[in-house]
């Protein structure tokens, strides 16, 4: 595990350039945490949100890697790495989102809200990428109780 700067993220293979872009914006405000693996990050860790005293975890696992276990070890490291900043973490994702939110329970998350989730007209819709109905899209807000 380790801090990732932006020369790191200009060799990633395997991304879309959305995600380059989304990376490179990230770094702009929130450090970057990647589980590496011979040599290459494989596993991704930063900040999608950013309060005074909260963090939301964006986690991004190459799909080569994905159900590997990468992402765990990337979470605690950032997990710790911001604690150190007095930023405790929160996880949010779509409900239809399983493999987040088993993922979020493994690292300890519990559900304690919900918020609805509102397109403007002529945005990308969401739902149908992610295969959520209308009655289901939410977003579970999950805040991990307790220390490590």
């Amino acid at each position: 595990m380790r801090l990732l700067a932006e020369s790191d993220i200009a060799f990633l293979e395997g991304v879309s350039p959305d995600l380059h872009k989304q990376l490179r914006n990230a770094l702009e405000w929130s450090p970057l945490a990647a589980t590496v693996v011979d040599g290459a990050p494989v596993s991704l860790c930063y900040t999608g949100a950013l309060t005074e005293t909260l963090w939301d975890i964006s986690i991004h696992t190459l799909e080569a890697y994905r159900g590997r276990g990468f992402a765990v070890p990337c979470i605690a490291y950032m997990v710790g790495h911001m604690r150190e900043r007095k930023k405790e973490p929160m996880w949010s994702a779509f409900a239809s989102n399983r493999a987040s939110l088993r993922l979020a329970a493994k690292l300890g998350f519990v559900e304690v809200d919900r918020m609805a989730v509102f397109l403007p007209p002529g945005s990308a819709d969401l739902r149908t990428t992610q295969s959520i109905n209308r009655e289901t899209a939410q977003w579970p807000s999950l805040v991990k109780l307790g220390a490590d």
